[in-house]
C-alpha cells in the first residue's frame, strides 16, 4: 500500500489488521479510492460479514470514514488534481487535520446531493436564441447549466467555461462548487458524456435561429463545448463586442433622467445597468464609484434637485454602491397616475400629442414637452426601447401623417369622415323617398287605365271590396253607407 494512504488510514484510527484487509481488497493507492464507488464499498463491507475466513469487522464509525475518504479523493478529481495529503490550503499533516478533511468532504457530498435533488425545472432557461441579445442569452444558458449536475456531480456549466485552465486570480474567494466548475477536466469519458448533454440543450434552444448556420460545422461532434466556441467566435467575437460597446456608449451619451413622463426611473436604471454589463463584457468594466458618479451625472430631474444633493452628500460620507444609490433615489420618485400613463386602449400615450420633426429624445420616446417623437431614431437608441415604448411609438406613428400633432390630426380625420358619412346617408334616404313616390304614381296610373272585371255567374254577391268592410270596418260604419 502507498505510504501516504497507509498514513491516512492510521490517522483516521484504522487498526493494522483492518488496513491489511483493505489492501487485500485492492486499496493500494489514492487512485483506487477515486475509481471506487460507494455502492462497491457497501458491497465489500457486507461481504466481510458473510465471509467465514474473515474475523475482522470494520466498525460503523470507521466504515463511514471510508465513505468520506471516497468523497475526499473524488474532490481532487473534480478539480483536475492528483489525490494526496498536500492539498493547497487543506494539507493533512496530523490526525486532527485528517478528521477535519473527511468532515469537510462529507459536508460537500451532502450539498451536492441536495443540489442534485433540487429540480432544475425551477431555473428559467435561456429561451430562444437571439443574435441581438447574445450576451444575455449566454449568461442565461450558463445559469441554467449551473443548476444541472453532471456525472461526477459537477455543474454542467463547467463544459462551457471560457478558460480551459483557470488563472490563479480566478481561484481566490471561490466556493468549492465554483472551483470545480473552474477546474473540472475538459477531457475523458465523463466530460464527453456531460458535453453531449449540453449539446442537446443548446440545440433545443437554437433551433430555427441564426445560430444553426454556425453550428453546422461542429454538429457531428455532439459536443456542447465545441458548440459554444463556435457561437462565441462570431456572436461574442471582437467585432460584435466592439459594435455593442459603441452602441452602449452612444446610448449612455444621450441617456438622462428628467421626469417620469420623458423616461420612467425604473427604465432609466435598467438601461444604465444594461450599459454597465455591456461595458464589462467588452473588458471596460466600471467600478462602483464610477457607476455612482455616472448615475449622478445623468440624473437631471429639476424637481428632485434637493434630494440628489442630499444623496451625493450621503454617498460622500458613507460610500455605497450603484444599486444602493439608485434604491435611495427610487424612494423620492413619484410615479405618474394611471390616467397619465395609458390611454383608452391601454397603450401608453402622450397627453400632448406627437412631434415628427427635430431631434429625438436622449432616451425613451417622450420629448421634454411630453409629446411622443415619431421621427427617426438611432438604431442603438431604438433597440433599447422597452416593448411598451415601441408599441406606443407604433400607435403614435399610425395616427401621424405629415408631421404636427398626430392625435389632433387623427381626431380631425375622424370628424371629417363622420360628416361625409352623414351626407351620404341623407342622400341615400332622399333617393329612397323619391323612388317610393315614383312607384306609387305608376301604380295609380295603371289602376285608372284598367276597366273593372265582370263578376262570374255563380259568384257570391260582391262585398264592398275590403276585409275591413266584411267585419264592420270603416266602410261599414255609420256615415259611410250608401
Amino acid at each position: 500500500m502507498d505510504a501516504e494512504l497507509r498514513q491516512l488510514f492510521e490517522w483516521l484510527n484504522f487498526e493494522e489488521p483492518e488496513i491489511d484487509l483493505l489492501e487485500a481488497e485492492g486499496f493500494t493507492d489514492f487512485d483506487d479510492l477515486v475509481s471506487t464507488t460507494p455502492k462497491e464499498v457497501k458491497s465489500m463491507l457486507d461481504g466481510f460479514n458473510r465471509r467465514s475466513d474473515v474475523e475482522i469487522n470494520i466498525p460503523i464509525k470507521r466504515s463511514k470514514l471510508l465513505y468520506d475518504m471516497l468523497h475526499w479523493s473524488c474532490d481532487f478529481d473534480r478539480r483536475s488534481m492528483d489525490t494526496g495529503l498536500n492539498w493547497p490550503n487543506e494539507e493533512i499533516n496530523d490526525a486532527q487535520a485528517a478528521f477535519d478533511a473527511m468532515y469537510v468532504a462529507r459536508e460537500r457530498a451532502v450539498v451536492r446531493q441536495r443540489n442534485k435533488d433540487r429540480s432544475s425545472e425551477d431555473v428559467q432557461g435561456p429561451g430562444e436564441f437571439s443574435s441581438n441579445e447574445y450576451i444575455a442569452w449566454e449568461k442565461a444558458l450558463e445559469n441554467k447549466l449551473s443548476s444541472i449536475s453532471g456525472i461526477k456531480d459537477v455543474p454542467l456549466s463547467y463544459v462551457i467555461r471560457k478558460n480551459e485552465v483557470a488563472d490563479d486570480d480566478d481561484l481566490i474567494d471561490q466556493t468549492f462548487l465554483e472551483l470545480t466548475v473552474l477546474q473540472a477536466p475538459l477531457e475523458g469519458a465523463t466530460f464527453e458524456a456531460d458535453s453531449r448533454e449540453v449539446h442537446q440543450i443548446i440545440v433545443a434552444n437554437t433551433a430555427g435561429t441564426d445560430a444553426q448556420d454556425f453550428l453546422k460545422r461542429v454538429r457531428k461532434h455532439q459536443c456542447g463545448r465545441r458548440d459554444m466556441l463556435a457561437l462565441r467566435d462570431f456572436f461574442g467575437g471582437s467585432g460584435t463586442i466592439n459594435r455593442r460597446l459603441q452602441e452602449a456608449k452612444l446610448v449612455l451619451k444621450h441617456l438622462h433622467y428628467k421626469s417620469e413622463r420623458t423616461l420612467p426611473f425604473a427604465s432609466f436604471v435598467a438601461k444604465l445597468t444594461g450599459i454597465f454589463e455591456v461595458l464589462s463584457d467588452g473588458g471596460q468594466e466600471k467600478g462602483e464609484q464610477e457607476k455612482v458618479e455616472i448615475f449622478f451625472e445623468k440624473f437631471q430631474c429639476d424637481s428632485l434637485s434637493n434630494e440628489i444633493i442630499a444623496s451625493k452628500f450621503d454617498y460622500g460620507r458613507n460610500g455605497g454602491t450603484f444599486a444602493d444609490t439608485a434604491n435611495t433615489m427610487a424612494d423620492h420618485v413619484k410615479p405618474l397616475a394611471p390616467n397619465q400613463q395609458f390611454g383608452r386602449n391601454g397603450r401608453q400615450v402622450s397627453a400632448i400629442g406627437t412631434t415628427h420633426t427635430g431631434q429625438p429624445p436622449d432616451a425613451g420616446i417622450y420629448l421634454s414637452n411630453g409629446s411622443i417623437f415619431t421621427g427617426k431614431y438611432d438604431n442603438a437608441v431604438f433597440n433599447l426601447l422597452s416593448r411598451e415604448e415601441k408599441e406606443a411609438l407604433r400607435t403614435a406613428r399610425s395616427g401621424h401623417k405629415g408631421g404636427g400633432n398626430g392625435r389632433d390630426k387623427g381626431s380631425r380625420k375622424i370628424k371629417a369622415t363622420k360628416r361625409k358619412n352623414t351626407i351620404k346617408l341623407k342622400k341615400v334616404n332622399q333617393q329612397l323617398k323619391d323612388a317610393r313616390r315614383s312607384i306609387a304614381a305608376l301604380k295609380a296610373t295603371k289602376d285608372e287605365a284598367m276597366p273593372p272585371a265582370a263578376p262570374a255567374a255563380d259568384a257570391p254577391p260582391a262585398s264592398s271590396g275590403s276585409a275591413g268592410t266584411s267585419f264592420g270596418g270603416r266602410s261599414g260604419a255609420p256615415g259611410n253607407r250608401g
